[in-house]
């Protein structure tokens, strides 16, 4: 799990926490900020500090117990982006993803950092969704964890059933 989707998953169990003491836990682990993130045990872990910090004591797990039923929300909002931009690539390009893309990338190092996703997201193929959202649907992509994806984890992605 990476910063931002905790961040993303405390905002929505309406925890009061910001994005700088959530960074702050991630750079505790190995990945945490700068990798793919934290693992199962990570997450336990700072379930506990976060607890920790809000003095919320053993009350913390069975608010994240709730956090169940986001994760299927989380998955839902994915697979609906990767077929709008089955839908926008096709429409735009005749689905050739190669050229779509290849378009996009405007310093042609075959790769899009999160700003040139984002723009992408939002210019090329108008999509709506939450910043949040799509910064869900970049990670996922981004299989390496390089913080960048690059054409060929796009068009495998996209491609994917």
């Amino acid at each position: 799990m990476s910063a931002f989707e905790f961040g993303d998953l405390c905002r929505k169990l309406k925890l009061q926490l910001c994005l700088g003491d959530i960074f702050l836990l991630f750079s505790r682990f190995p990945g945490g900020v700068q990798g793919r993130g934290i693992d199962y045990q990570g997450f336990i872990e700072i379930i506990g500090q976060v607890g920790d910090l809000l003095k919320l004591d053993k009350d913390i797990e069975e608010i994240f117990a709730k956090a169940a039923s986001f994760v299927d929300n989380d998955k839902t909002t994915v697979m609906r982006v990767k077929v709008r931009m089955r839908r926008a690539a096709a429409t735009l390009m005749g689905a050739n993803w190669l050229k779509f893309f290849q378009e996009l990338d405007a310093d042609g190092n075959k790769v899009l950092d999160w700003n040139e996703f984002l723009r992408m997201c939002h210019t090329e193929l108008h999509l709506n969704e939450k910043e949040s959202h799509l910064r869900i649907l970049f990670e996922n992509i981004d299989v390496d964890g390089s913080d960048e994806v690059s054409l060929k984890e796009i068009i495998k992605f996209v491609s994917s059933e």
